[in-house]
């Protein structure tokens, strides 16, 4: 098994809470926690990725500006973590896209072996083992369960994100329409019925909040979209 930290998530909250306290606490902080982090793994074998510059997703935002409900200021050893965590680490530090991608794409491409590590739940539309070091729940998403999850994101957004998604539409509704999808198939429906079924039912959401549903529905799909593949885009299938 192999470890995918989300090192993104070390460098902040590490941050945050040792912004009192003097460096070494704080780098000894990250070691404690990427330790903890493969002891509920059961492994010694681990990949660190940080998001780099020149995020594409910045490109590509039209309704809202990607992040830009971010404006905290980075906690004061916020770039000496990310170079411990280069040094020490061997951290990946990728361009273009962000970390996320980057495990996507690695646990795609090393299937069962791999294991995602955050507490960011976006990362529940990628199949496979899944820790989340906040919850200590290691788990496994099929790809059913990947699928379903990012249709329900397509209807909800991503507030975190600065994604609108469909106005007012909250995670107990978002549950509610793909539920009426869900429920009508059972286990052993083909999963690409199954999506094309979710596909047009989100559709119909987007064209009573859109004047624009099909543009609006493929911006937002490709800034939630997390990558299998390098170079990836979302595109629909229907």
């Amino acid at each position: 098994m192999i470890a995918l930290i989300d090192s993104d998530i070390i460098a902040y909250s590490v941050g945050f809470a040792a912004k009192d306290d003097p460096l070494p606490y704080a780098l000894h902080s990250v070691n404690k926690m990427i330790d903890g982090i493969l002891d509920a793994v059961g492994t010694d074998e681990y990949y660190c990725f940080l998001t780099g510059k020149d995020n594409f997703r910045k490109d590509i935002a039209t309704i809202k500006e990607y992040k830009g409900n971010r404006k905290q200021d980075k906690p004061p050893h916020f770039h000496s973590i990310r170079e411990h965590l280069t040094i020490l680490h061997d951290a990946k530090e990728v361009s273009f896209q962000e970390a996320d991608d980057a495990l996507g794409i690695m646990q795609t491409a090393l299937g069962d072996d791999s294991c995602i590590c955050t507490i960011d739940k976006d990362l529940d539309m990628i199949p496979g083992w899944h820790y989340n070091w906040k919850k200590g729940t290691k788990y496994y998403v099929n790809t059913k369960e990947a699928m379903i999850f990012f249709y329900k994101q397509l209807l909800m957004g991503d507030s975190t994100d600065n994604i609108q998604g469909i106005p007012k539409v909250v995670e107990v509704k978002a549950n509610r329409i793909v539920t009426t999808i869900t429920d009508s198939y059972p286990p052993f429906t083909d999963e690409l019925e199954l999506e094309e079924e979710l596909y047009w039912e989100v559709l119909d959401q987007y064209a009573m909040a859109y004047d624009k549903p099909m543009e609006a529905l493929i911006e937002n799909a490709r800034l939630l979209w997390i990558r299998r593949e390098a170079g990836e885009m979302w595109e629909p299938k229907w």
